[in-house]
């Protein structure tokens, strides 16, 4: 298997590097020669797949809040119906 090397000055070591890009929307993670310091890729700051798994619990949990308000909301309904069907 051939081993990554930096175009630069060839050295085989890299590293991630949090840098803030102008006028970019978010976030970059840069991946730089841990030598040189030359730049050979970027990725997202954030992970999709950690990011799509904190929406989906969220909307997990505001299902369950809407549920539980819909219950509520029904009993509501039913002690006002017998109120008024007393009088």
């Amino acid at each position: 298997m051939a081993m990554s090397k930096c175009p630069s000055c060839g050295n085989h070591r890299f590293e991630l590097v949090e840098k803030e890009i102008s006028n970019a929307a978010y976030k970059h993670m840069l991946i730089q020669c841990s030598s040189c310091g030359s730049v050979v890729g970027n990725t997202s700051y954030y992970d999709p797949g950690v990011t799509a798994k904190k929406v989906e619990d969220k909307i997990k949990e505001l299902e369950s809040q809407i549920s539980n308000m819909h219950s509520n909301l029904v009993h509501n309904m039913q002690v006002l119906e017998k109120l008024i069907r007393s009088k």
